[in-house]
């Protein structure tokens, strides 16, 4: 009868148990890494959702009490969201999207995360929203 090798002692695992093991244990991290990684894609898209509806909503509500987005009587206002200071601002602020594909009106933008702010236009009747690069 042939004896088969053992990689610690003589009751030690043989190669296949080694192997196996190696194998499940490459398989179950690829998983986690898996796991994670699309964790990360979801929380970053959803960031970018949520602040496209907060920029709707602050955009609804100034339009509401002032009539336009800055308070100032233009005819056509173009603003910005800054999602530091949590309101709309006329300069460009910096870059602050998550993920590298935003999704508005079923239109897609795509950019380099952290390049992407969110335009308001209003128009005196609608407002419009969308994704343009911060520079």
């Amino acid at each position: 009868m042939k004896k088969h090798s053992k990689i610690l002692s003589e009751s030690g695992f043989s190669v296949i148990e080694v192997f196996s093991v190696s194998v499940i244990i490459c398989i179950v991290i690829g998983i986690i890494i898996f796991a994670v990684s699309e964790y990360q894609k979801k929380a970053a898209v959803g960031t970018d959702k949520l602040n496209l509806i907060t920029a709707k909503n602050l955009a609804e509500v100034n339009i509401n009490e002032t009539g336009s987005i800055f308070g100032n009587d233009n005819l056509t206002y173009v603003g910005y969201y800054d999602d530091k200071s949590n309101q709309i601002v006329a300069d460009i602020p910096k870059g602050y999207n998550k993920y590298s594909v935003m999704i508005v009106d079923k239109v897609m933008y795509t950019g380099a995360p952290g390049t992407m702010v969110i335009r308001i236009t209003y128009d005196g009747k609608n407002i419009k929203y969308d994704w343009v690069e911060d520079h």
